[in-house]
């Protein structure tokens, strides 16, 4: 990888225009899988898939950006 290409994957904006577009494509397949039907057991997931995908995003982040986590005073 040059270094253009290893600068853009530290930047938050590509990483959330990432989560962004998994979150909207994995609702959208979950809408369309189910048909609206909220009593389908995969519309239990339309919602915990993109947020479990967003925590494990952030965690990717400062492992990529090597920053410690901070303490509070």
């Amino acid at each position: 990888m040059n270094q253009t290409s290893q600068d853009s994957l530290k930047r938050r904006t590509f990483w959330t225009r990432i989560g962004y577009l998994f979150s909207a494509a994995w609702i959208a397949f979950i809408l369309m899988k189910t048909e609206g039907d909220m009593s389908n057991p995969w519309f239990d997931s339309i919602f915990l898939v993109p947020l479990g995908a967003w925590a494990l995003g952030l965690l990717v982040a400062r492992l990529i950006s090597g920053k410690p986590p901070q303490e509070k005073p």
